[in-house]
């Protein structure tokens, strides 16, 4: 059984600010379907890195029973970051950049993971 649309619907539905409104939300829709797959990926690999990093705090704060050092933190971003450089994600520049990390650092952890096999792949890059 259907319903008679009530006088308000029927005004909205009428309304030309309100089908502007409606057809913009649809235009998003579609702009937020066909977001190019490489911003698609970085943004999936920025929740990655968010949530290993979150998880490492936690952890290092419940295994030291202590809060972490902003020392601490800058580390566990680094190693993060490295980890991210060996299994392929970016440049070690780049990565170390959105980071907001040194790139010497970045190197140095992503050799040591790198050696230990840790990682998708071993460091062969330079970039």
């Amino acid at each position: 059984m259907s319903q008679r649309p009530d006088a308000e619907t029927r005004a909205l539905s009428s309304s030309p600010v309100f089908q502007a409104l409606i057809a913009e939300a649809r235009a998003s829709a579609v702009d937020a379907a066909t977001v190019p797959l490489d911003d698609r990926e970085h943004r999936t690999d920025e929740r990655e890195f968010a949530e290993a990093y979150s998880r490492a705090l936690d952890l290092l704060e419940t295994s030291q029973g202590a809060e972490v050092t902003d020392q601490q933190g800058r580390t566990l971003r680094a190693v993060l970051t490295a980890l991210d450089y060996v299994r392929g994600r970016g440049t070690v520049e780049q990565l170390a950049r959105e980071a907001g990390v040194p790139v010497r650092s970045v190197r140095v952890i992503a050799a040591a993971l790198s050696a230990a096999s840790v990682g998708a792949r071993p460091l062969a890059h330079t970039g």
